[in-house]
């Protein structure tokens, strides 16, 4: 995982508030931010530092170590988004990707050798789905889960975890440029997440190597942001049940999808001129 990935993570949890937290997730996130007070940010694990100090190291698989004398919170993160997903990554994305940007730069220097400016303008025809972000989520977890075996051996060839109990945690970041939203009994709009379904509260109460799940989606002037933090513990995810303000019945709610077609332009300019 890159620098910036990593600062990502640690500003999404520790600089975040998180709401509607029961106590054993508050006590989850209290004894998460206990261990960072005193903490030193590393590329490499150093085992000659003072065991009082907790270590923040970038990691790969997973992503992230929060190394404190008695513990390791192992976090791994991973993207997922609203469109239709195969193996070679999402429909919307394997279009708007890199070599897709680098295609429309091309076309426009081509442009700009006998213009000023350049200007292209589409629409994005993928539809944002509430079912296919659900589809994917479930995917991702699935991959993810299955490497936890990979995780333990790949943090004891490096730090020496025999004294230590190893908690791994999920970070999945909603990448999703329009989430699906539901309407409430005031007809306001209100976004809707997987981690809002209770459908997937059910789902996670068999996924027991997990100690807890973030999840995080970045808003913005319209669109709020959305921190959340759920435990994975039977004793937990019992206590959730449909109240129609945090937790839904999906199936049997009205779901508002994004089908229309996106206007995007793209303008470049010569500036040599």
């Amino acid at each position: 995982m890159n620098k910036n990935d990593s600062e990502f993570i640690c500003k999404s949890i520790f600089g975040a508030e998180f709401h509607n937290l029961s106590k054993l997730e508050t006590e989850d996130l209290q004894n998460l931010n206990k261990k960072i007070s005193n903490s030193i940010r590393l590329n490499n694990y150093n085992p000659n530092l003072d065991k009082n100090v907790t270590q923040i190291i970038n990691f790969e698989e997973p992503d992230l170590l929060i190394i404190s004398k008695d513990e390791i919170f192992a976090i791994e993160h991973f993207r997922v988004d609203s469109t239709k997903t195969n193996k070679k990554g999402s429909s919307y994305k394997q279009k708007y990707n890199k070599d897709y940007e680098n295609e429309m730069k091309q076309k426009a220097n081509k442009k700009l050798e006998i213009k000023d400016f350049a200007i292209f303008h589409e629409e994005i025809k993928t539809p944002f789905r509430y079912k296919n972000l659900y589809e994917n989520v479930i995917n991702n977890f699935e991959k993810h889960y299955s490497k936890i075996e990979n995780y333990y051996k790949h943090i004891n060839e490096i730090i020496p975890s025999e004294n230590k109990i190893i908690k791994y945690f999920f970070f999945i970041q909603y990448d999703c440029l329009l989430p699906s939203f539901i309407l409430t009994t005031n007809n306001t709009m209100c976004n809707i997440f997987p981690s809002n379904d209770v459908d997937f509260i059910d789902y996670l109460k068999s996924k027991t190597k997990l100690t807890g799940a973030f999840f995080n989606f970045i808003g913005n002037t319209s669109i709020p942001s959305e921190n959340r933090y759920v435990k994975i513990s039977k004793e937990n995810l019992n206590n959730y049940s449909v109240d129609n303000i945090l937790t839904f019945d999906c199936n049997k709610t009205k779901i508002y999808d994004y089908e229309n077609p996106q206007s995007i332009t793209a303008y470049f300019e010569n500036k040599t001129k």
